[in-house]
């Protein structure tokens, strides 16, 4: 995410807003046409509508997709347990921290499977409510963010517009400009906190807190940029995080494998820190819009090992550069729906397409991806 990480955020909201105004795909009569929302949005998309999907992109998914499947014995579990099909959907589109173009394709793919599994014929109500689940979890996943590496500048102190938070024990070294969060603080509920140490450099890396399941503060109302600092890299673990409503899917990634974000330094004229802070730490940024004076951050299968060494809450600010660069990703997420429901329409709802293949299939990262000839239409391949 750059600098317009929350204008983005809000052209998101509007996109899925639009999305939502199509009709439930288990409302539709099987084997009919598309509804009549669905075929203004088609007419909005031919008419120039900025929320409209890129059909190029919708091309491109579709015929890159042509003959993948998912493993079927995954395809057969969400048709066991529809009721829980949004963790292994997500782990499916994420798996290994992919870039949004490659968890769109996976979204499409996995819509291949459910279709034209040999269950959709003889179960298409619980077809419809994967197809359903589908369409909501990929939006989820195509724009959540991602562990970027961040260097810690020796001096750096937050600004004082901001609301900054040094997770530890009670006796922490506590980081210049921070406030202390100790395992009992009212700021979290639920969950086993517990203090850890030994995890990275300085004051705000060294220790940490694990075991969270929310976390909530009272902060004033406006647009921020929520950055959370750990010192430790995970396995490529899935969970979710649902800021102030807001849900996204995270990829504990390995140390190894952060890109190179922008460094935290202090800003132009404060006083640098007194305490030594610098280090190596994983940054998610995440956008969080605040009305009621509360920002809420819930933790769905975070991992009991994950350290949440530090958290930041950072006015948003359009002059300030922010990670990760994801700026086409909500050109995937709408093409990625646009070509889910093309399948449903070529297929008549009835998974009339190949039938499933005669082996597992290739697990999630590793399949291969074949591109067409002049490559990604958004330029990002």
């Amino acid at each position: 995410m750059k600098a317009s990480i929350v204008q983005t955020c809000v052209t998101a909201a509007l996109a899925v807003a639009l999305f939502c105004a199509l009709p439930s795909v288990g409302a539709r009569a099987e084997g009919a046409a598309p509804g009549p929302q669905l075929a203004q949005t088609q007419n909005a998309s031919a008419a120039g509508d900025p929320f409209a999907a890129d059909e190029a992109l919708v091309k491109h998914l579709l015929d890159s997709t042509v003959g993948t499947q998912p493993p079927r014995s995954m395809v057969d579990g969400l048709y066991d347990d529809p009721d829980h099909a949004k963790q292994p959907m997500a782990e499916y589109l994420s798996a290994g921290d992919p870039k949004p173009e490659e968890r769109a394709k996976r979204a499409v793919t996995l819509a291949r499977g459910i279709i034209n599994s040999r269950r959709a014929i003889t179960e298409t109500e619980t077809r419809d409510k994967l197809i359903d689940t589908l369409l909501e979890v990929a939006s989820e996943v195509v724009c959540s963010a991602y562990f970027v590496g961040t260097e810690i500048g020796e001096g750096y102190v937050p600004r004082p517009s901001s609301f900054p938070y040094d997770f530890g024990g009670p006796a922490s070294q506590l980081a210049s400009g921070y406030t202390l969060i100790t395992p009992a603080s009212s700021m979290f509920s639920g969950g086993r906190p517990q203090a850890v140490e030994g995890l990275g450099t300085g004051a705000l890396l060294f220790d940490g807190i694990t075991g969270i399941d929310k976390i909530a503060t009272f902060v004033p109302n406006g647009r921020y940029i929520l950055i959370m600092l750990t010192a430790v890299g995970g396995n490529y673990e899935t969970f979710r995080m649902t800021v102030n409503g807001v849900d996204h899917w995270i990829v504990w990634t390995p140390a190894s494998a952060w890109p190179m974000g922008q460094p935290l330094l202090v800003s132009a004229g404060m006083q640098l820190a007194k305490t030594p802070v610098g280090g190596y730490a994983g940054k998610l940024s995440l956008p969080i819009r605040v009305a009621n004076g509360i920002a809420s951050i819930d933790f769905d299968g975070l991992p009991a090992s994950f350290p949440i060494a530090a958290m930041e809450l950072v006015l948003y600010d359009a002059d300030l550069s922010t990670d990760p660069d994801e700026e086409d990703c909500l050109r995937w997420d709408r093409a990625q729906r646009a070509a889910i429901l093309a399948l449903l329409t070529e297929g008549g709802g009835q998974g009339h397409g190949p039938p499933d293949p005669p082996t597992g299939g290739c697990t999630p990262g590793d399949c291969p991806v074949e591109e067409p000839p002049e490559g990604s239409p958004s330029g990002a391949t």
